[in-house]
């Protein structure tokens, strides 16, 4: 079985753990460019809680964002980690969330940014955005280094066992 279609039905699983878990990203609702939301959209329990967004991240992490503070629990499946160069700004304000409000706030969103070669995605994959996100101070940052534990790696992840701060998981495009 590949990568993808694993992570497809682990983020089905994780839908179906948490009634708080909502599923975002641009193309969504026709199952993501990877695949990555194909197993939330076929299940009809689960369809309503898959959000497609504009082709803008910036919006995608804003909205995420607004639902986190609301309560819920946010998954935004990026097309590709360079997507987070466009919603920078968003993203370090919801990483300072918990700062700004004296921890009465936090934003646990989860982004999910396939990252590297692979897949004929052509020049995002040779962006390398761990330098750019290692020091926004409120961030979890995970990579996946082994193709078999992704899925485990991301239900760890969203979790948020080691902090209500927003957490990218780094998925490597050659894995998948």
């Amino acid at each position: 079985m590949i990568v993808r279609d694993q992570l497809a039905r682990r983020l089905a699983a994780l839908l179906r753990d948490d009634p708080r878990r909502v599923l975002l990203g641009e193309d969504a609702r026709d199952g993501g460019m990877l695949g990555l939301t194909r197993a939330c959209v076929e299940d009809p329990e689960l369809e309503a809680r898959v959000i497609g967004t504009p082709l803008v991240p910036a919006l995608a992490l804003a909205h995420a964002g607004g639902l986190a503070i609301a309560g819920l629990r946010p998954i935004v499946a990026l097309p590709s980690a360079a997507a987070l160069y466009e919603g920078f700004a968003a993203l370090r304000e919801l990483c300072r969330l918990s700062l700004c409000t004296d921890d009465e706030r936090s934003a646990p969103v989860l982004l999910l940014a396939p990252c590297g070669p692979g897949l004929g995605l052509g020049g995002d994959g040779a962006d390398e955005l761990s330098s750019l996100l290692a020091p926004l101070s409120g961030l979890r940052v995970l990579a996946c280094s082994d193709p078999r534990e992704a899925a485990a790696l991301v239900r760890e992840a969203a979790e948020f066992t080691a902090g209500e701060q927003p957490t990218v998981v780094l998925l490597p495009r050659d894995q998948l």
